[in-house]
């Protein structure tokens, strides 16, 4: 039985299509603003001053990485880790992601690196075998 002060626990039409519309909203500004890559042309690079590179120690020539303050990418290991060889690089052919000089990466919100870049979000891709 309800009280004097509560509501039905079912919502009427109207605050259910104003919930939706609210979550609809939510989700259309969510996508714009998270995956915004229009600013982008076609074939551009993310710079490395990029907030969000910069934050990831991203570097478009791996081999430029220092060690020193990337732990992640020294030792033998480190000669393996390129954007190609990441998990997070989207290449038009996963089974052949070198052949791509750039492309998305989804540490990055879809924008996109260079194939020799490498960043601190490295992680092998289990299809790429190098």
């Amino acid at each position: 039985m309800l009280g004097q002060n509560q509501k039905p626990k079912n919502p009427s039409r109207r605050e259910f299509l104003t919930q939706v519309g609210v979550g609809v909203g939510v989700a259309c500004l969510a996508n714009q603003t998270l995956f915004n890559t229009k600013a982008f042309a076609a074939d551009e690079t993310v710079s490395e001053k990029d907030p969000a590179a910069v934050a990831l120690g991203y570097h478009s020539d791996a081999s430029k990485v220092d060690p020193k303050k990337f732990p992640k990418r020294a030792g033998a290991e480190a000669t393996k880790q390129f954007c190609w060889t990441c998990a997070l690089y989207q290449a038009k052919d996963p089974k052949n992601p070198k052949a791509d000089a750039i492309a998305p990466c989804l540490a990055l919100g879809g924008k996109k690196v260079k194939s020799t870049g490498w960043c601190n979000s490295w992680a092998q891709n289990p299809n790429v075998k190098v």
